[in-house]
């Protein structure tokens, strides 16, 4: 993905790789949403299905089925449908394809995609519980960080290894994947590394709330990148 464009081809494979959104019902929605690049409204999508022998039921459904396998469908884009006379959602496609996946912004292709996820597991590497909806692979250092430093673009990992793929991403759920790109965001902004993690204080001594300085007190010593470093060395002092 990244810089490429996917195809709808190449979506429907890498929603096959990953075993997301794979029921009939979703593939039919999908099919007639990618049919009608302009969006297509719920009520000539339902008639659509019932011209194909398709029902689906409540479409809403498979829409949010689309979405959390991160599908790039926004939200509430309601307006008049021209053919029913009535006002109804609209459902629409955009560009890229695939949302919520920061990994994407180094080209990988689907099967690469597949063989990270693979590697990273199926635990959130903030809490290791189990990621059970649509988890995300996470940059450890953001890209963003990587552009107003010394790198200009990301580099590929050979993605056959592990080390160099842990080493880079991580696996996280949605809502820690977006706690941590606030964070990040504000440090990227101010200059200064959060002193905070999970509720957990980040002494000072590995940086925490000091200046970041590249090379010296940077992401390679902050608890959003490397959890696990940080948690094996927590100490208990009550």
């Amino acid at each position: 993905m990244g810089n490429s464009i996917l195809t709808h081809e190449d979506l429907f494979k890498y929603l096959k790789e990953l075993n997301f959104a794979q029921g009939f019902k979703s593939q039919e929605v999908l099919k007639i949403i990618l049919e009608n690049p302009n969006g297509i409204s719920r009520c000539c999508l339902r008639s659509k299905l019932t011209d194909n022998g398709v029902d689906v039921g409540q479409i809403a459904a498979q829409v949010r089925e689309l979405r959390n396998a991160g599908v790039n469908i926004p939200k509430g884009n309601r307006r008049k449908c021209s053919v029913h006379n009535i006002n109804d959602t609209f459902d629409k496609i955009v560009s890229p394809y695939i949302t919520g996946n920061d990994y994407a912004r180094a080209v990988y292709s689907p099967g690469e995609i597949s063989k990270i996820r693979n590697t990273l597991g199926n635990r959130d590497s903030f809490t290791q519980i189990r990621v059970t909806t649509n988890p995300e692979i996470d940059h450890r250092i953001p890209v963003a960080r990587m552009l107003v430093s010394d790198e200009s673009f990301e580099k590929r990992v050979d993605v056959l290894k592990v080390s160099e793929v842990k080493n880079q991403y991580q696996l996280l759920s949605r809502d820690n994947n977006l706690y941590k790109s606030r964070v990040c965001e504000k440090c990227i902004s101010n200059n200064k590394k959060p002193d905070m993690f999970l509720g957990i204080k980040i002494p000072e001594k590995i940086g925490g709330g000091l200046d970041f300085v590249n090379g010296e007190n940077d992401c390679t010593s902050c608890p959003f990148a490397y959890p696990e470093k940080f948690l094996e060395k927590v100490e208990y002092s009550g």
